[in-house]
């Protein structure tokens, strides 16, 4: 994080009165409004993109967060050092509940209305932001890899952790049918059609409860694919904190559809993507990744709490397959 967001701020056409240290960004009370300025990781055509693309989506009467840019016109800052920079709107509001079933199933709603808003969209879709296309089957393949790269190595391991032993007897269970769900994957993703621009991290952090209603912020992670991907990913965050209550997930699929009927390719893909071992996946990944010696209690911990949820996953993945009939 910089240490001189006054030099950035300098950059824009407006007055700040006080700066704020935040959570990986700063507030900067201005005399428009509260505004949020952060790092941006995106190329400035994708920063450019994403303003062409809020204010599209403000035109169709959406309420999201607007980029505010520079004196050059330009969405995107930069620092000495070459370091990218937003300042956009800030919203007031608290984030959804995840055990609210209420404020979830808006939640969906939201997200059905606005992949069929951002279907129009009539902006040319950028280069740098054509390779999530039909990427998924890639990204699974890999995550696979990962997965199998972690269990040969802790089966090499003689003396193992309590993590490790936990990690070595879910494994047959949970990626035991890792690579069928692959070759399914690339077989749906041959039939897939429609793509738009995805929220890229739709999540209960990302939706926030104002005085106006739900709200979707933080765009910074978009991404040109297939519009399933946001509801998988927002599916499995709750399903996981609740569970995988049948009740829930099933509640969310019919709050999508109330809005935006899922094609059958969508369908399946769904299917596929909460079938495979995410979680355990990320569990591993992190392990892998960091300072083995020593056993994170908390991942041990996220490891037992997958192999207790794993027949209520398996439940509601069947009866989301006879719901999808």
């Amino acid at each position: 994080m910089y240490n001189q967001p006054e030099e950035i701020l300098k950059l824009y056409d407006l007055e700040v009165t006080q700066i704020t240290k935040g959570r990986g960004f700063y507030i900067c009370s201005t005399d428009q409004s509260r505004k949020m300025l952060m790092p941006f990781n995106g190329s400035k055509e994708k920063g450019t993109f994403l303003k062409e693309f809020l204010n599209f989506l403000k035109e169709k009467g959406w309420d999201v967060q607007q980029i505010v840019p520079t004196l050059e016109q330009e969405a995107v800052a930069e620092d000495e050092q070459g370091t990218r920079y937003i300042l956009k709107d800030m919203y007031e509001g608290n984030e959804i509940s995840t055990r609210n079933l209420e404020e979830v199933c808006k939640a969906m709603e939201l997200l059905a209305s606005y992949h069929k808003t951002a279907k129009t969209c009539p902006l040319e879709i950028p280069e740098c932001m054509k390779n999530a296309k039909g990427s998924l089957c890639q990204q699974y393949e890999k995550h696979g890899r990962e997965l199998n790269k972690v269990h040969n190595y802790v089966k090499a391991k003689k003396k193992k952790n309590d993590f490790e032993r936990q990690f070595m007897v879910q494994y047959p269970v949970l990626a035991g049918k890792m690579s069928e769900i692959i070759e399914k994957m690339k077989e749906v993703q041959k039939q897939q059609r429609i793509y738009l621009v995805c929220h890229g991290d739709y999540n209960q952090h990302n939706i926030v409860n104002t005085k106006q209603g739900l709200k979707m912020i933080n765009f910074e992670g978009m991404e040109y694919n297939i519009p399933i991907v946001d509801v998988a990913h927002f599916m499995r965050k709750i399903l996981e904190k609740n569970g995988w209550r049948e009740e829930v997930g099933i509640a969310m699929l019919q709050s999508y559809e109330k809005t935006r009927e899922f094609p059958p390719e969508e369908k399946e893909y769904l299917y596929l993507m909460l079938q495979f071992p995410e979680k355990l996946w990320k569990l591993a990944n992190h392990y892998y990744n960091s300072h083995k010696a020593w056993m994170s209690g908390r991942d041990l911990e996220k490891l037992e709490n997958i192999a207790s949820q794993e027949e209520m996953r398996q439940r509601f993945l069947e009866k989301m397959f006879s719901f999808f009939q």
